[in-house]
């Protein structure tokens, strides 16, 4: 089974919102599929039917959005000519992605800069550095 992204049913979005929580709060490698299928209130194999594992899970939750996220950015550095309205778009990207879930945004940082976690931090490694790069360029256009 593929891991399903979260918007594709309601079933799925309440996972991931549950999932993003726990691990915001407890960390990804502490926090067990017991847990967030309690805390969602689902049994164990509609986790699974939807994400495939607790990695697919959180490659759902934190990876493909920030894929997302990257891909936004490198359009306005692509598509917007004035510096300064570069700058304030990816901002906005950047908050927009805090805003549209800010549970995720907390799971997010917390792996960015916090101690590594061997499997969810070389799931978003690759996203981490395009995230970096985009926002850096769109720095330096200024």
């Amino acid at each position: 089974m593929t891991a399903a992204k979260p918007e594709d049913n309601e079933a799925a979005r309440h996972i991931a919102r549950a999932a993003a929580r726990l691990f915001a709060r407890k960390g990804f490698e502490a926090t067990s599929t017991r847990e967030i299928v309690e805390e969602a209130g689902v049994a164990k194999p509609t986790l699974y039917y939807h994400f495939g594992s607790k990695e697919g899970l959180a490659k759902a939750v934190l990876v493909e959005p920030l894929a997302e996220l990257s891909g936004r950015l490198e359009a306005i550095l692509r598509h917007e000519p004035d510096p300064i309205r570069v700058l304030e778009r990816v901002l906005d990207a950047h908050f927009d992605f805090c805003r549209e879930d800010p549970d995720r945004s907390r799971f997010f940082f917390a792996v960015g800069f916090g101690p590594p976690e061997a499997g969810v931090a070389r799931l978003m490694e690759c996203r981490k550095a395009d995230l970096n790069d985009w926002t850096q360029a769109a720095f330096q256009c200024c």
